[in-house]
C-alpha cells in the first residue's frame, strides 16, 4: 500500500495517535472519508465530461488502446494459429511413437522416448520460439 511496509504504517498510526489523541481520531477519519468521496465524485464527473463532450469516438478508441496492442495481438494470433496446429499434430505423432503405436519409426537400442502431454504444447511452443530468435 503506497510502498509503506507494516512497520512504517504502525509508526505513522502511533504518531497520529500521539499528536491528535484518541478523541480527535474519529473526526479525522470522517473528514478523510468525506474528502476521498469528494475526490472520487469530481474524478468521475471530469471523466464523464471528457468522454462525452471533449473526445470524439475515434479519440476515445485511441485512448483505450494507445499502442494498438489489441489489434496487434489479434493479428499475431491469427498468424501463429497454423504453426500452432502443426506443432500440436507433431506432438501427437511423437506421443504415438513414444507409446509404440506407430510402427514406422525405429528406435535405437537403449534409447528412450518420453510421451509429451497434449496440454503441454504451450511450453513446447514457447521453447521453439526461443530457439528461432
Amino acid at each position: 500500500m503506497f510502498g509503506i511496509g507494516g512497520n512504517e504504517f504502525l509508526i505513522i498510526v502511533l504518531v497520529v495517535f500521539f499528536l491528535f489523541g484518541p478523541d480527535k481520531i474519529p473526526e479525522l477519519i470522517q473528514v478523510f472519508k468525506k474528502g476521498l468521496a469528494m475526490y472520487n465524485d469530481a474524478k468521475s464527473q471530469v471523466t464523464e465530461v471528457v468522454n462525452t463532450q471533449v473526445l470524439t469516438p475515434e479519440e476515445r478508441e485511441l485512448f483505450s488502446d494507445p499502442l494498438g496492442v489489441k489489434k496487434l495481438r489479434g493479428s499475431v494470433d491469427s498468424m501463429l494459429t497454423p504453426q500452432r496446429a502443426s506443432l500440436i499434430s507433431g506432438v501427437e505423432s511423437l506421443n504415438e511413437v513414444a507409446r509404440g503405436s506407430a510402427s514406422t519409426t525405429e528406435a535405437k537400442p537403449g534409447s528412450t522416448v518420453e510421451a509429451i502431454p497434449a496440454d503441454d504444447t504451450d511450453s513446447i511452443w514457447s521453447s521453439v520460439q526461443g530457439e528461432e530468435s
